[in-house]
């Protein structure tokens, strides 16, 4: 399985501390199960395979990488290398946190999902819903100009995004026009946007906040 290894252009690579694989292998096993692909060394590696260059092929091939954050991943020299080798590629990074610790400086601007609560499973769907959204669908077929109501104004995108910036922070106004550019009105907005934040009461609550 020397090729085997590298990860489909359309998976994703998890990234993480040996001091955090019961974490990291139940995310792997919840994202999994909803039909999100992940790469993880202790399940795609052969045992006969060099450790080191499973990795790098890995990390080269996939669609982006998933960081679990502990006080433990941010010291790790592996986890820093993959980080970078990432970000210098141009792929994607989803930080999760899972212990409260000083992010690496190439992601401290980057948006984090929190798995700190108590909430064990927000976190993991959060997360689901961010790889999805990530991943551009393989057939969708392009809405006709009858079905289509057009662009969501402006200033109703803006209203939504200082609602989110409660929950989100500044990163909030980058999200909202973002997913404001691929929904057809403000209750689809409001619901992807409602993926990024990691605990299910705020999510809620930031839905019964949106303009009707």
């Amino acid at each position: 399985m020397s090729e085997a290894s590298s990860a489909e252009p359309d998976s994703y690579f998890l990234s993480y501390s040996r001091g955090d694989q019961e974490f990291a292998l139940r995310l792997a096993a919840f994202v999994r199960a909803r039909g999100v692909s992940l790469w993880v060394d202790q399940l795609d590696i052969r045992p006969s395979e060099h450790w080191d260059r499973a990795i790098e092929r890995a990390v080269s091939s996939c669609r982006g990488i998933v960081v679990v954050l502990s006080p433990r991943s941010v010291v790790s020299d592996n986890v820093a290398d993959e980080i970078s080798f990432a970000i210098d590629a141009g792929k994607s990074v989803l930080p999760v946190m899972i212990e409260r610790c000083s992010l690496p400086l190439r992601i401290a601007r980057m948006q984090v999902i929190d798995a700190t609560t108590n909430d064990d499973k927000a976190p993991l769907e959060a997360c689901v819903a961010e790889l999805g959204r990530t991943k551009a669908p393989a057939s969708a077929p392009a809405p006709s100009a009858q079905s289509h109501p057009g662009p969501i104004p402006a200033a109703e995108v803006e209203l939504v995004a200082q609602i989110l910036v409660h929950y989100l922070g500044p990163i909030a106004t980058v999200l909202a026009r973002r997913e404001s550019k691929v929904s057809l009105t403000i209750e689809e907005l409001g619901q992807r946007l409602a993926g990024f934040i990691p605990v299910e009461s705020e999510r809620h609550e930031f839905l019964r906040k949106l303009p009707k």
